[in-house]
């Protein structure tokens, strides 16, 4: 039925289109690996995608695991930022967050005479997929199934494509088509349905899927085209009739977002006696903490800066006091406002009272 071209383990290549949407497990030594980072000769931009700590281009500016590629080839417009050794193509990188946006190749699964294909896609530390990703499928009477571990079940949606008999609507007079297309719409964009086009929720984080494509066509049925194509996206998947039976017409890529931990041990995110917050060797800033993953397959902790405090919580003194002041709206106050280290005080000005918190919440004067 179907097969997936290229080999199961394979990771897919990187390419960016546009289609009908708007278009390491060991502790390192920290302070040296940080040492490099401060130490000037470190890229920090690639493109336009900015390059923090832990992540690094050269020798010495990354944490283990982190290391990135610079593709400055004059056959790209501008210079493009890849994972590791230069295969998959980085979007964004949120250190704040830990997450990083990748343009994540769609798998194609080619016609045999199987009724059950499958293959792999998977990353590697320490990156995992987000569980906020969904998985979709652009095809004719067929299912797809991802499994995580132990060929768990996580997430699955089937696409089918109306009979030669239901394909042209009965009242429709002027048209004779028997071509699915016409069934479901030509030249316009819509949100997958079932039809010719399934999207399902993933909700589970890991680093290695199995993909399978379980082939569900009945005799005498016309089938959109020779191929399904499987996308793991981070947004809802926009179909477009012109895809229908030329996969020519369907993005090659689309993004997909990775959480990623900067130590898969996260029994080294601990909090010490008379502490509120957890702290960790890869958190070298002050008014840092770490935080142990919630995703339910990686172990592993990430840092952030401490409440009032925003910045880099991967170097020394990276975390840095959030002047509240300066953004009244954000923090509410609309009275009287005065900045301190990690928090603000704000009351309403000499002779008023009220709520400093909302506008106009001081009133009049005393007396």
């Amino acid at each position: 039925m179907k097969k997936p071209v290229g080999s199961g383990s394979d990771h897919v290549s990187i390419t960016i289109v546009l289609s009908c949407l708007a278009a390491a497990a060991l502790l390192p030594s920290f302070a040296a690996a940080a040492g490099g980072e401060g130490s000037g000769n470190c890229t920090t931009r690639c493109g336009d995608i900015n390059i923090e700590y832990p992540f690094g281009v050269e020798a010495g500016c990354y944490h283990p695991g982190f290391n990135l590629t610079c593709n400055r080839s004059s056959s790209y417009h501008s210079p493009r930022l890849f994972l590791g050794d230069g295969t998959v193509q980085v979007l964004d990188i949120s250190v704040p967050n830990g997450t990083a946006l990748i343009n994540n190749s769609r798998i194609v699964f080619s016609s045999t005479n199987k009724q059950v294909v499958s293959t792999t896609w998977e990353v590697g530390s320490p990156y995992f997929l987000s569980g906020s990703n969904k998985i979709a499928l652009v095809g004719c009477n067929a299912r797809v199934d991802l499994r995580a571990s132990r060929r768990r079940l996580i997430s699955s949606c089937t696409a089918v494509c109306p009979s030669p008999s239901d394909a042209a609507a009965p009242s429709d007079s002027n048209s004779n088509s028997t071509d699915p297309i016409y069934f479901m719409g030509s030249g316009i964009c819509v949100a997958c349905s079932g039809v010719g086009c399934c999207q399902a929720n993933i909700s589970f984080a890991d680093s290695s899927y199995s993909v399978e494509v379980q082939n569900l066509q009945e005799q005498g049925t016309k089938s959109i085209g020779p191929t399904d194509l499987v996308y793991i996206v981070q947004q809802d998947f926009t179909y477009h009739s012109d895809m229908a039976g030329d996969s020519s017409n369907a993005p090659q890529a689309l993004p997909a977002l990775l959480n990623w931990y900067i130590s898969t041990d996260s029994s080294a995110c601990r909090t010490p006696t008379n502490s509120t917050s957890a702290s960790a060797p890869g958190c070298l800033s002050n008014n840092s903490f770490c935080q142990q993953g919630n995703d339910p397959a990686p172990a592993g902790y990430k840092c952030y800066c401490s409440p009032g405090y925003q910045g880099n919580p991967y170097i020394a003194g990276g975390c840095h006091d959030i002047d509240e002041c300066k953004s009244p709206q954000l923090y509410s106050c609309y009275g009287d406002c005065n900045n301190t280290q990690g928090s603000h005080v704000c009351k309403c000005p000499h002779g008023y009272e009220g709520n400093p918190s909302t506008p106009n919440g001081c009133k009049g004067e005393l007396n």
